[in-house]
């Protein structure tokens, strides 16, 4: 099974995977960590990566999601 990948974080961590060939969602407020997740979760992304820092700006919406059992 191939997993999509999604990486939501600062602009140096985005653009650092993207040179690699990752798709990536800059993000600077809580805000954008929840319209970046919602996109995750639409496109069935199988893979997020992200800074702590970024995933601290949502926790209980990256919470539900690590513990989510679908």
């Amino acid at each position: 099974m191939k997993y999509r990948y999604l990486v939501i974080g600062d602009e140096d961590t985005v653009l650092g995977f993207r040179a690699a060939g990752m798709p990536g969602q800059v993000v600077v407020s809580s805000d954008d960590v929840s319209q970046a997740l919602s996109r995750a979760k639409a496109e069935r992304v199988g893979i997020i990566i992200m800074t702590e820092e970024t995933a601290d700006m949502a926790r209980q919406e990256v919470d539900a999601l690590r513990f989510d059992e679908e």
